[in-house]
C-alpha cells in the first residue's frame, strides 16, 4: 500500500494497494476521510495478500466503508465485472462525440458536384442541400450509387412528391428525398407504399455509418468487441439518434444490426 501522488505530492487521504494474484494486477483505490471511505475495489479476500485487514482493520477500524465495485469471492468478482462493463459501456456511448465531416476519410469515390440553387430548386430541402454542398456526396459508397444532378428524377407517390438522387445495390433499391422534406426514403419490394423512411435526413445517414466504423475501432481497441455486444451497442446509439430510423424491423438499419447479431 502506498501513497496516491495529488499533483507531485502526496496525498495523506488517498492510496493505491496494488495486489498481485496470478498474474493480474488490482489497483484497489481508497480514499477516506476519518468517518468514511470508498474503496473503488472492495476488498479483496484473494491468497498471498490480505487488503481487508490492511485496509479496514488497521488503517479504518471506525470508518463507515462503501464500494465502487464488489470483488470478493467468486460470485462477487463476476457481479462486480459485469456492473464494471455495463459502467464502461455507458460511459463510451456518452463520451464519443462524432465530427460527421470525418465521415468523408471512408468514401468509397469522390463527391459529387453539385449547385446549391440547383438543389433548392427542385425541391430539395435547404438542410439537405447545404450538406450535399458542404460535406459533400460521394459518386459511391458501399452498396449506395448518388447520382449526378441531371440524373435525379421526380416521382409521385400517394403520399407526395419524391427525388429519387441514388439506389442501393443489389436490388438497386431507389433512394429518395421528399419534397418539402428532411427525410431519406429508400424503396423495397416489402412495402406497401413501396418505400419508408431510411433516416431523418442526409447527415443522419452518413453519421449513422460513421458511427458503425468509429463504434467498432473503439470497442476493438478496448478489447471488448464481439459481434453480438457491437450489435446491442449500435441498436442502442442509433435508437437514441434516429428512433424513427430503428422503427422498421424489416428495414436496411435493423437487418444490418440483425446480421452482426446472429454471427
Amino acid at each position: 500500500m502506498h501513497q496516491k501522488n495529488n499533483g507531485g505530492y502526496p496525498d495523506p487521504n488517498i492510496y493505491d494497494i496494488d495486489n498481485d494474484e496470478g498474474g493480474a494486477v488490482f489497483d484497489c483505490l481508497l480514499s477516506f476521510t476519518s468517518k468514511d471511505a470508498n474503496i473503488e475495489i472492495v476488498s479483496c479476500i484473494l491468497g498471498g495478500h490480505d487488503c481487508k485487514a490492511a485496509l479496514l482493520e488497521k488503517e479504518l477500524p471506525d470508518a463507515e466503508v462503501s464500494y465502487s465495485v464488489e470483488y470478493e469471492d467468486e460470485p462477487s468478482r463476476d457481479r462486480g465485472n459485469a456492473e464494471s462493463a455495463k459502467g464502461l459501456k455507458s460511459q463510451r456511448s456518452e463520451s464519443m462525440d462524432f465530427d460527421i465531416r470525418e465521415i468523408r476519410e471512408y468514401y468509397d469515390s469522390e463527391t459529387r458536384d453539385y449547385d446549391f440553387n440547383d438543389l433548392v430548386n427542385l425541391g430539395i430541402s435547404v438542410e439537405n442541400a447545404d450538406f450535399m454542398i458542404n460535406i459533400g456526396v460521394p459518386k459511391e459508397f458501399g452498396d449506395f450509387t448518388f447520382y449526378d444532378f441531371p440524373n435525379f428524377g421526380k416521382i409521385v407517390i400517394k403520399e407526395g412528391e419524391f427525388i429519387k438522387v441514388g439506389h442501393c445495390a443489389p436490388n438497386e433499391y431507389g433512394l429518395y428525398l421528399k419534397e418539402g422534406s428532411d427525410e431519406l426514403f429508400i424503396s423495397s419490394s416489402l412495402h406497401d407504399p413501396f418505400i419508408y423512411t431510411l433516416n431523418q435526413n442526409l447527415r443522419t445517414f452518413f453519421l449513422f455509418h460513421l458511427i458503425r466504423q468509429e463504434l467498432s475501432m473503439e470497442m476493438k481497441k478496448e478489447g471488448v468487441f464481439t459481434s453480438y455486444d457491437y450489435a446491442v451497442e449500435l441498436r442502442k446509439v442509433y435508437e437514441q439518434i434516429d428512433p424513427i430510423a430503428m422503427e422498421e424491423v424489416e428495414g436496411y438499419w435493423s437487418h444490418l444490426i440483425e446480421d452482426y447479431e446472429t454471427l
